[in-house]
C-alpha cells in the first residue's frame, strides 16, 4: 500500500484488533478514538473500510455496546467486498463474524460452516485470537448437542489465555459453558463449582457475571431444585443491567418457569406474559425461548393443555436443530403427563425425545 495516510490508518487498525485480542478494552476504545477520527479525515479504500468495520464489530461485542442482534444487511453487503481482496486475516475476520451473525440467529449449522472456513486463515491471527475462536466454536458444538467436541475446544482455548491476567471475561465464559456441559451430563456438584469460577472470573463484568450466575440457576432447575433456581436467576437479573438484552429476556423466562413450577401462578403468569411481549417485539435469536414459553403456557396457565400448540412449539426447535433443548424439553412434558396419569401421551412425547436420540448426527468431524 503507497498512500501513506492509509498505511498509517490501517496501522492504527491493527493496534485496535491486538488491544481487542488481548481483551485490552480500555486501551481499545481509546485506540478507536483515533481511528475514527482518522477515518473522518479523508477517504479510504474499500480494503481499510472493511477492516474498520469488521474490527468494529468485533470491538461492539467485546464492549457489550450492541444487543446480540447485528445487522445483518450489512454483513450481506459486505460479503462481496471480502471476496474481491486476498488478505488473509480480512479473511479470517470476515468468515469469523459470520459465525456470530448466524450463531446470534441460532443458525448454529451455518455458524460452524463459518468457523471452519475462518479456520483455514487462522495461522493469520495471533494466540489470543485463536482463543476466541476455540471459545466460538465451543458454545456452536455445545448448541449443536456435540458436548465432547464442545469441551475439546473449551480446553484448547483456555489453554491460551491461562497465564492471561487480561482474559478474565473470556476465562469466565469459558466456565460458564462447562457449567452447562457439566449439568447436562448429570453432574450437578461439577456443573455448580465451574459456575462459580465463572463469577469469581466476572467479578468486574457484570453482564458476564449475571450469566454465569444464570448458569448456576440453570444447573439447579435442571436438577428441580426450583426454590434455589428462582433466588439465582432473580440475583442475576438485579445483575449486569440485563433486563433490556436478549439475556434478560431468557432469564426473565427461566424465572417465570421456575415460579409457575412452584406454585406461584400469579407472579409466574404475570412475568411470563412480560417475557411474550418482549419475544413479540424481538423474535431474531429467540426462537428457542418463544417455544418453551408457549410449552409452559399450556401446561402451567391455560385450562386445559392444547397438544397443537404443543406440537408447534416442539417443530420450532427442530426446525433450527436444537437437539438436546428438544429431547429436555419432551422428556418434561412426558414426566408432566405422568404426573398427570394420561400415559398415552406421556408415551408420545416420549416417542419424539427417543427419535431425536436415534437421528442424532454426529458433526464434529475434526474437533
Amino acid at each position: 500500500m503507497n498512500n501513506p495516510f492509509e498505511t498509517e490508518v490501517l496501522t492504527q487498525i491493527g493496534e485496535w484488533f491486538i488491544n481487542l485480542s488481548h481483551y485490552e478494552l480500555k486501551e481499545a476504545r481509546k485506540t478507536k478514538s483515533q481511528v475514527d477520527q482518522y477515518m473522518c479525515l479523508g477517504t479510504v479504500s474499500k480494503k481499510v473500510r472493511c477492516y474498520y468495520d469488521l474490527v468494529n464489530f468485533k470491538h461492539q461485542i467485546l464492549n457489550e455496546e450492541i444487543s446480540f442482534r447485528p445487522d445483518l444487511q450489512r454483513s450481506i453487503e459486505m460479503k462481496q467486498d471480502v471476496l474481491e481482496l486476498t488478505d488473509k486475516t480480512l479473511t479470517y475476520l470476515y468468515y469469523f463474524m459470520q459465525a456470530i451473525v448466524a450463531s446470534n440467529t441460532e443458525d448454529y449449522f451455518e455458524a460452524l460452516q463459518s468457523l471452519r472456513k475462518a479456520e483455514n486463515y487462522m495461522k493469520h491471527v495471533n494466540a489470543y485470537e485463536r482463543a476466541e475462536f476455540f471459545f466460538r466454536k465451543a458454545f456452536v458444538y455445545y448448541r449443536l448437542d456435540q458436548n465432547i467436541s464442545a469441551l475439546h475446544n473449551v480446553d484448547r482455548s483456555y489453554e491460551l489465555i491461562k497465564v492471561s491476567g487480561c482474559h478474565d471475561k473470556l476465562k469466565a465464559n469459558l466456565n460458564i459453558l462447562k457449567s452447562g456441559i457439566y449439568s447436562e451430563a448429570g453432574d450437578h456438584a461439577s456443573a455448580n463449582a465451574y459456575a462459580e469460577q465463572g463469577i469469581l472470573h466476572a467479578n468486574h463484568e457484570p453482564l458476564t457475571k449475571a450469566m454465569a450466575i444464570r448458569s448456576k440457576a440453570n444447573n439447579e432447575f435442571r436438577f428441580k431444585n426450583f426454590e434455589k433456581a428462582a433466588e439465582l436467576y432473580e440475583w442475576s437479573l438485579r445483575t449486569g443491567d440485563q433486563r433490556m438484552r436478549t439475556v434478560g429476556v431468557k432469564t426473565s423466562f427461566n424465572l417465570a418457569y421456575a415460579l409457575l413450577k412452584l406454585g406461584k401462578y400469579e407472579k409466574g403468569k404475570q412475568l411470563l406474559d412480560e417475557v411474550e411481549k418482549s419475544l413479540i417485539d424481538q423474535p431474531e435469536g429467540l426462537l428457542e425461548y418463544v417455544s418453551r414459553s408457549l410449552i409452559a403456557r399450556e401446561l402451567y396457565v391455560s385450562d386445559k393443555p392444547s397438544h397443537q400448540a404443543i406440537e408447534k412449539a416442539l417443530k420450532l426447535l427442530q426446525r433450527k436443530n436444537l437437539r438436546f433443548e428438544l429431547k429436555e424439553v419432551t422428556k418434561e412434558l412426558s414426566d408432566y403427563y405422568i404426573h398427570h396419569k394420561d400415559y398415552v401421551t406421556a408415551h408420545h412425547y416420549l416417542s419424539w425425545s427417543f427419535e431425536t436420540n436415534v437421528n442424532e448426527i454426529n458433526i464434529g468431524g475434526k474437533v
